[in-house]
């Protein structure tokens, strides 16, 4: 009889938690008000409670909030974040919702729960954004937020273009996008950044140089024409990579790949679709760049690159686009023995270190 007991309260505990209907919104309010919920309890930070808040509907938050749940606003519902953080499981939006900070700088952290999830609404003011957890998030909204954004875990896709001081899914500021922190560190993680799409993405990226037993990328995650055009600066290694492309479709990087860390730092070209470099070289840095070209895709060259590293190649095909100095002139070149490994000259005269 005890043991039915213990298993019947068991079964309880875990149908309260796991089935637990989500908070709702309903009154434009404060927070900590009942009222605000439709009278129910308020949402208690630094549990699992699930949050919505329906269209029209304005929650100012009046302390700092955290939940492993999810946080999704109907329609137009709206978040003051009024200068105190909020943490949230995953966020979602499918429609013109905002979360707004009229306070002094706060921080925006989502992704905890391993959910992927999108947010099509705004972010807005004093919001520093943080992407942690090993799921993904597209954002796609004209978001005006002015602080940093920082991936520590997990994929941001970006589904529209990223300009320079101009309203994006990554807010409107002209600081670098930074994949690391110290919790990448901590927690062994991977932060992608990847283009969703056929856009610019003008911002300048930092890959940090936390180390990790993850990985760091950044890419296209489409079959489209993309391009990162602003300076990407690695203290890591890293990976660009381009899912399959067809009918001529690349990734461009045009704005330039350079070392921020002293010692010889790996960027590799990790591509099945295309990618082309362009305009602005490839360059040692602080460091030494190397590079290496693994998977079956074609990455080209298309302009006179300045780095020193070794040139390696694993996989598929790199290419010259332009002549002589495409590979870096005092860089020496290592092919691996296996099938489908190139190096592709054809039509430029090309020198290496070695």
């Amino acid at each position: 009889m005890k043991s039915k007991f213990l298993i019947s309260a068991l079964f309880c505990f875990i149908a309260a938690n796991i089935f637990a209907a989500p908070k709702i919104a309903s009154v434009t309010g404060a927070w900590s008000n009942t009222a605000t919920w439709g009278g129910a309890a308020a949402p208690v930070s630094g549990g699992g409670d699930d949050i919505e808040v329906n269209s029209g509907i304005t929650v100012t938050m009046d302390a700092a909030y955290s939940t492993t749940g999810t946080l999704t606003l109907n329609g137009t519902g709206t978040i003051e974040m009024a200068g105190y953080n909020l943490t949230s499981g995953t966020l979602s939006a499918a429609g013109a919702a905002v979360i707004n900070n009229g306070g002094a700088s706060a921080t925006l952290t989502v992704g905890s729960a391993n959910t992927y999830s999108s947010y099509t609404g705004t972010l807005t003011n004093s919001i520093t954004l943080v992407k942690n957890g090993n799921a993904g998030i597209t954002l796609s909204g004209s978001s005006s937020y002015t602080g940093t954004t920082t991936i520590s875990d997990g994929i941001i896709y970006v589904g529209a273009s990223v300009a320079v001081s101009t309203n994006s899914p990554l807010g409107n500021a002209s600081s670098a996008i930074v994949l690391g922190d110290a919790n990448t560190t901590t927690n062994g993680s991977s932060p992608h950044l990847l283009i969703d799409g056929a856009y610019t993405f003008a911002r300048p990226i930092t890959i940090s140089s936390r180390a990790t037993t993850g990985w760091y990328y950044i890419g296209g995650n489409t079959d489209n024409n993309a391009t990162f055009s602003g300076l990407i600066t690695y203290s890591h290694d890293f990976s660009i990579t381009q899912v399959a492309t067809t009918g001529g479709r690349a990734l461009t990087i045009s704005g330039g790949i350079t070392t921020g860390a002293a010692g010889t730092i790996i960027c590799y070209f990790g591509n099945i679709g295309d990618i082309n470099v362009t305009t602005t070289a490839i360059s040692n840095g602080v460091g030494t760049a190397k590079i290496g070209k693994e998977a079956a895709g074609t990455t080209t060259f298309s302009v006179a690159n300045t780095y020193t590293g070794q040139t390696f190649i694993q996989g598929g095909t790199l290419k010259a686009g332009v002549a002589n100095s495409a590979f870096g002139s005092s860089s020496w070149m290592w092919l691996n023995n296996t099938a489908g490994v190139v190096l592709d000259i054809t039509g430029y005269n090309t020198s290496i270190g070695s």
